[in-house]
């Protein structure tokens, strides 16, 4: 910056040597020249400076805009719905669950307790998942929801976007930690299944 003020001032210094005659060359007309050249220096110098300050300006609202941004991601992270259940102490052990289906379907009966050992479980009407429904709950989506094993814990996540998963009657729209007794439910007026944990405190 002290260059372009520099330059400044010795622009103002040849536009007036060459308009007082203090600068010409003796024998030369060079008073013109002086003065075309002290103009173009100064419009440069001008120009320099201008730009300059154009990028400071731009820096400054850059450091600004990236100070605000962490305040907002931090708000929406406090703003953020909490899992909305306990979890259990980690002194406790869960080895396996159990489901208790509450309608008939093709490959189970109401009451029928279904025990689960998989860290991961898929519910629904497709032939891969491990806790299954026939073709006759059209409702349920071959891919409804899963069970997945959390440390300690177990809990829900839905797959489908099309038929909704509830808990005690709770739509849950991202994930669940189960607790013992929960009934999860499989679409509106969908079939039942009632969560039992099993556990061993160590």
């Amino acid at each position: 910056m002290g260059w372009k003020i520099f330059g400044l001032i010795f622009s103002i210094f040849l536009i007036w040597g060459g308009l007082s005659g203090e600068m010409v060359l003796r024998g030369t007309d060079s008073s013109e020249a002086l003065v075309v050249v002290g103009v173009l220096f100064l419009i440069w110098d001008i120009v320099s400076i201008a730009t300059h300050r154009k990028q400071q300006m731009q820096e400054e609202n850059n450091e600004i805009e990236n100070e605000d941004v962490v305040p907002e991601i931090s708000e929406l992270r406090e703003e953020a719905d909490p899992i909305p259940v306990a979890l259990h102490d980690e002194a406790t052990l869960h080895t396996y669950y159990i489901l208790e289906h509450k309608v008939v379907s093709k490959y189970h009966q109401a009451g029928e307790n279904q025990r689960i050992s998989a860290e991961h479980v898929e519910i629904g009407r497709d032939p891969e998942c491990e806790v299954r429904f026939d073709e006759q709950f059209t409702t349920v989506s071959r891919r409804h929801a899963a069970i997945i094993k959390d440390e300690a814990n177990w809990k829900l996540a839905p797959i489908s976007q099309k038929n909704p998963t509830f808990v005690n009657g709770r739509r849950v729209h991202n994930e669940w930690y189960l607790q013992n007794n929960d009934e999860i439910q499989c679409a509106i007026d969908g079939p039942v299944l009632v969560f039992k944990e099993n556990h061993i405190h160590l």
